[in-house]
Formats: C-alpha cells, structure tokens, sequence
C-alpha cells in the first residue's frame, strides 16, 4: 500500500486496526438483523385489515349481484305465468270451433265419429 501512495492511511488507520487486532484478537461472527415485532406486528395486522376490507367489499358486491339476478328471476317467472293465462292462439281456434259446433247442434264426438 505504501508503494501505491497510501502510506498515510497504512500508518494511521491500518496501523491502528492491526494494533486492535494483535491485542483483543481477530473474531469473526454472525450479526442476525430482524425487525422488531413491536413494529412488524401492527404492519401484518394492517395488510390482513386491508385484505378483509377487500374482501368485504367484493362479498357486498356479489349479494347486490345475486340480489338482482333473483329479482330477475321472479320477474321473469311471473311475467311467463301471466302469459300462461292468456290463451294462445290454437286455443282461440279450437275455442272459436268448439263455439261453431255448438251452435249447429254438433258435438265434439260426432264430429270426430264423423256425422
């Protein structure tokens, strides 16, 4: 070091940490950095409180979502049973005919026996 110019820094500071190392020794050891659980507590409790609210929010979502499919549903089923109630128009034929019959003294028997 002192051939490339560092002679200060090898008689100061290098000079001293060789001293410390010839008196106290040179020991190499683990250094094991974890952040305190005062402080890492409160963050996973504030990520699981932000997940529930998600949660929440998709859960109130989907029940405004399966509350109008049902209303749907209903109004769908009701809608068929009033269509249901009016006669179609075969119905109104067949109606219209049975009437006819009727009225000439026929009956819906003697019609199919062929008289």
């Amino acid at each position: 070091m002192r051939s490339n110019g560092d002679a200060q820094l090898v008689d100061s500071k290098l000079k001293d940490l060789v001293h410390l190392a010839e008196t106290f020794g040179f020991y190499c050891c683990s250094f094991d950095v974890q952040q305190e659980s005062t402080i890492h507590s409160p963050k996973i409790v504030d990520e699981r409180n932000q997940r529930v609210t998600g949660m929440e929010h998709k859960l109130a979502m989907l029940e405004v979502e399966c509350a109008t499919f049902n209303q749907e549903l209903q109004e769908s089923q009701a809608r068929q049973r009033r269509e249901q109630k009016w006669p179609n128009e075969e119905a109104v034929q067949t109606a219209q005919c049975l009437v006819g019959l009727a009225r000439r003294g026929r009956t819906c028997t003697s019609v199919a026996a062929g008289s």
